[in-house]
């Protein structure tokens, strides 16, 4: 079988089957979702699939519920403000904040993957969110200061978390992990970039540590395993967050 990435790829999100959004017991109707969503996708001729992210709260927090340590708050400052041609605005919603020392306590996508695997008859896509959702909406805010008084500290418990969920991943069965970035692509609109400077973040160190968090990740992935990256702009509900092009950082 040829290994990823393929030339056509499925991204990971699917809108869920009304079904399965008014059922009370949810857990039966999404693996039958789930198994659906992989028939689909493999009678499309797709050499890989995904769940279509059923499990999960959101794209987002779905890691957040899942890592023991964090709560949720507001963005700090206007960096997650989403609108639409009307003009209409809202924010993306909560973000993470640390408020003990986080750790993995099980499975963040790995147990999803190994259902997957178990119905699929080719490659299965994980997908986490990068690093960088977990400091981007808050700045230094993204952590209790008392808990984590050197951020230094808490980007090394961050890889941590990460590495040890792709080694259970592979454990699982998958070799093929997206990384899906939004804070970078973000970073390339001006009104956003003034927007972190205003509370005390320089844009252009945030790119560097994005991709640093990024690397020393994938530095220590499994022996046989493909990881990507997928660049968000962070759109969703018929609204946008960011614009430009991706010259600051291509």
């Amino acid at each position: 079988m040829t290994p990823p990435p393929f030339r056509a790829e499925h991204i990971g999100s699917l809108l869920r089957p009304r079904a399965l959004l008014e059922a009370k017991e949810r857990r039966p109707l999404e693996d039958q979702a789930i198994v659906e969503a992989i028939r689909w996708q493999e009678s499309l001729g797709l050499k890989m699939v995904t769940d279509g992210e059923f499990r999960r709260e959101s794209c987002r927090l779905g890691f957040v519920s899942k890592v023991s340590g964090f709560a949720r708050a507001d963005a700090v400052g206007n960096v997650d403000l989403q609108q639409d041609d009307a003009g209409n605005v809202m924010r993306i919603g909560q973000a993470p904040v640390a408020v003990t020392r986080i750790r993995r306590t099980g499975p963040i996508v790995a147990d999803e993957v190994a259902f997957s695997l178990a119905h699929a008859k080719g490659v299965v896509k994980a997908t986490l969110p990068a690093p960088s959702y977990l400091h981007y909406p808050r700045g230094r805010g993204c952590v209790d200061p008392d808990v984590y008084p050197d951020l230094d500290q808490f980007f090394a418990d961050v890889v941590a978390v990460y590495v040890a969920e792709l080694k259970a991943l592979h454990a699982a069965g998958g070799r093929y992990l997206q990384i899906d970035e939004v804070a970078q692509t973000l970073l390339c609109d001006q009104r956003l970039r003034d927007a972190v400077k205003a509370r005390g973040d320089d844009p252009e160190r945030l790119v560097e540590l994005y991709i640093d968090l990024i690397n020393r990740v994938v530095r220590q992935r499994p022996a046989g395993m493909t990881v990507g990256v997928h660049m968000c702009r962070g759109n969703a509900h018929g609204k946008w967050v960011g614009a430009g092009g991706y010259e600051r950082i291509a």
